[in-house]
């Protein structure tokens, strides 16, 4: 029996969820961490990751509580954390200018935490060098239309706001489709560079969604699409990142678009490496 795909009745979109990190939390957290940032190995290394996994507990006992709950309970397309301490510091003109790249040890290292409570961080080999904290500089090339990140082991994606930053988002579960589009859009009907996929998997009610330079493979899945993008299109709302805020996205949830800013760091995160043989390094 087929399943029955029904559209979420109309509502407004929800802003991700929300944690505060107040001064002195902030203030008890920079200490630690400068501390474990000058003992040796750093966060862009992917030994960092295999070594640091008891240092999770540097991070205040809620924080840890709302990421965690963030992972289990699926409950957000995306969250954000605010007040986390960052030095004040100047952008780097380009992501590998040597003498930048190990000045901020300190805001790598509470990055580098905040990932480890939801998943295992990784890196791609082509992006950066591998750099498993990639710095990101906005530029006019970077892509402005709304989309999930490709690869099969993206499960999250964290970014740490080193100064005013914004970003461009639009939930699976706020899209207002009819349901023959719905039912389109969860078939194999649209090509993606690892094959024939699905747009919209999972609960009907509460799907999964890839949407990354697909290709639909007749009429009737490019009108789906059109509509998908549409309704994205409609929903994304800005949300403003001052220095020190940290958004961490859900993946298979939320589709963003062009982050403007001057700089971000970021980090890519699976919730389960296991399914590949290749390590962090990918």
């Amino acid at each position: 029996m087929a399943t029955a795909f029904r559209s979420p009745p109309h509502h407004r979109i929800r802003p991700p969820h929300e944690y505060h990190l107040d001064k002195r939390a902030a203030d008890r957290l920079l200490t630690d961490v400068t501390a474990l940032a000058e003992s040796g190995v750093r966060p862009a290394e992917p030994e960092f990751y295999d070594r640091h996994w008891l240092d999770l507990e540097l991070l205040p006992v809620g924080l840890r509580d709302f990421l965690w709950r963030f992972r289990m309970t699926e409950s957000h397309a995306a969250c954000v954390i605010r007040g986390l301490p960052v030095g004040d510091v100047e952008t780097p003109p380009h992501w590998n200018v040597p003498h930048f790249l190990d000045r901020n040890l300190v805001e790598d290292t509470i990055l580098a935490l905040c990932a480890m409570c939801v998943g295992d961080p990784f890196a791609r080999a082509g992006t950066q060098n591998g750099r498993m904290v990639q710095n990101i500089l906005p530029t006019s090339l970077d892509r402005r239309d709304l989309h999930t990140e490709c690869g099969s082991h993206t499960d999250y994606l964290a970014f740490l706001a080193m100064g005013e930053c914004s970003a461009a988002l639009a939930s699976a579960r706020d899209l207002d489709l009819d349901d023959p589009t719905r039912e389109t859009l969860a078939q194999p009907r649209f090509r993606f560079s690892d094959g024939p996929a699905a747009v919209l998997s999972g609960d009907p009610a509460d799907p999964y969604l890839r949407l990354d330079r697909c290709l639909p493979v007749d009429p009737e899945a490019r009108l789906a699409l059109d509509h998908l993008l549409a309704s994205l299109d409609r929903l994304r709302p800005d949300v403003v990142l001052d220095a020190g805020s940290l958004l961490l996205l859900d993946n298979y949830r939320v589709a963003h678009g062009r982050l403007a800013g001057p700089w971000l760091k970021r980090i890519t995160i699976s919730r389960n490496l296991r399914r590949t043989p290749r390590g962090r390094i990918l």
